[in-house]
C-alpha cells in the first residue's frame, strides 16, 4: 500500500489523507483479488464472499445530544453490575431465575420465593406413627409409655 500511495501523483498530505487513499487501494486490490478468483474458476462454491469493509468511513461519530433514547429496557453497565450482584434476572428484575428462562418457558415452573411452604409436622407425630407401625409388642407398648412420659 504504501508503494502504491507513494506512486501517487499527489502523495497526501495529512493522516486523514492516508487513511482515504489506504482504504481506496486496499477495497480495490480485495475486488481484484475477488474477480481474479472467479474467472479461475477453482470450483470454490462454498466459499463465503468477501466484505469490503470503508475504512474511510469515521471511526467514531459522537452521540447527538438532542437524540432519543432507543435503549428501552436495556440497563446501563452500573445496573447490570449491580443485577449480578444481587442475583436479578435481567428481564423482570427478581431472583430465581435467569434471562434466558423466560424465552425457554421455563420460568414460571420455578418456585416462587413468595409461596408458602408445606406446614411440618409436630415431632411426635412422626415419632408416634414409626411406634404405631411397629409389630404388636413389647417394644411396642415400652414405645408408647416413652412417649406418653416424654409429652408427647
Amino acid at each position: 500500500l504504501v508503494e502504491k500511495i507513494f506512486g501517487l501523483e499527489d502523495l497526501p498530505t495529512t493522516i486523514d489523507d492516508w487513511y482515504k487513499y489506504a482504504a481506496r487501494l486496499d477495497n480495490q486490490w480485495r475486488r481484484a483479488k475477488a474477480i481474479m478468483a472467479r474467472n479461475q474458476g477453482n470450483g470454490n462454491k462454498d466459499r463465503k464472499p468477501i466484505k469490503f469493509k470503508n475504512y474511510a468511513a469515521p471511526r467514531y461519530v459522537a452521540p447527538d445530544p438532542n437524540a432519543m433514547d432507543t435503549s428501552m429496557g436495556q440497563l446501563t453497565q452500573e445496573e447490570r453490575n449491580k443485577h449480578m450482584k444481587k442475583g436479578l434476572c435481567f428481564e423482570c428484575r427478581k431472583t430465581g431465575h435467569r434471562a434466558i428462562d423466560h424465552k425457554t418457558g421455563t420460568v414460571n415452573q420455578k418456585p416462587c420465593p413468595n409461596q408458602e411452604k408445606p406446614k411440618m409436622l409436630p415431632f411426635g407425630t412422626h415419632l408416634r406413627a414409626m411406634i404405631d407401625a411397629q409389630p404388636e409388642g413389647e417394644e411396642k407398648e415400652e414405645g408408647q409409655k416413652m412417649l406418653e412420659d416424654e409429652g408427647f
